[in-house]
C-alpha cells in the first residue's frame, strides 16, 4: 500500500467521480505493469492505493515519482511530501498524512512578499502537492521551488485543466 500525495474531500457522486479520474490517472501511469490496484481513501482524506502483482514494486516506485509519497515517519533533513493546507501571514501550513507542518515566511525562499503574496504571484493552490524539508524549522525543497519558479517562465503557463468537475466544484475548493 501507498498513500499518495493528493486527498479526495468531496462526498457522494463528486468522491466516485474523482476517484474515477484518479484511476485513469494511475492507470496511464502503471497500466501497462503486471499489477492490480484499488484505491481507497483514508479517514484524514488522504487516497491509498493498494497493489498487487508481479510489478507490485516497480507500480509503487512510478506512482511515488509521479504523485509523492505521504510518509508515516519523518528524519531532519530529508525531503518529503504534503498537502498546502492554508497560509497566513506566519507562513504556510502543509498537511502531512493528519499532521501539519509549517513552513515559516523566512522559509518558503520565494522572493519578497508576505506568504498570501508568494502564493498568488506564483499560483499555488490549497491541497497542492509540495515538497520539503524536515526539521526544526522546515524549509521549501529545492524541488519544489524550482518547479514554482519554472512555471512562472513557461510559455502558456497558468491554465487549468480540470475533469469531470462542475463549474461551483471547481470554484469550492
Amino acid at each position: 500500500m501507498i498513500t499518495l500525495a493528493t486527498q479526495c474531500y468531496v462526498s457522494g457522486e463528486a468522491s466516485r467521480r474523482a476517484l474515477d479520474g484518479l484511476d485513469s490517472l494511475i492507470d496511464n501511469d502503471i497500466g501497462d505493469l503486471a499489477v492490480d490496484w484499488e484505491i481507497t481513501v483514508r479517514s484524514d482524506e488522504f487516497v491509498s492505493v493498494h497493489l498487487d502483482g508481479e510489478d507490485a514494486h516497480v507500480a509503487k516506485n512510478a506512482l511515488i515519482e509521479h504523485w509523492g509519497q505521504i510518509p508515516s515517519e519523518r528524519e531532519a533533513g530529508e525531503t518529503y511530501v504534503g498537502t498546502l493546507e492554508r497560509w497566513d501571514a506566519s507562513g504556510w501550513t502543509l498537511l502531512v498524512g493528519g499532521e501539519e507542518v509549517i513552513i515559516a515566511a523566512d522559509d518558503l525562499g520565494l522572493g519578497q512578499g508576505t506568504p498570501s503574496q508568494i502564493r498568488d504571484r506564483f499560483g499555488v493552490v490549497q491541497h497542492m502537492p509540495l515538497w520539503f524539508v524536515a526539521g526544526e524549522q522546515p524549509r521549501l525543497a529545492d524541488r519544489t521551488r524550482d518547479q514554482l519558479y519554472n512555471w512562472t517562465r513557461e510559455e502558456g503557463a497558468g491554465r487549468v485543466n480540470i475533469n469531470s468537475a462542475t463549474r461551483g466544484e471547481v470554484r469550492a475548493t
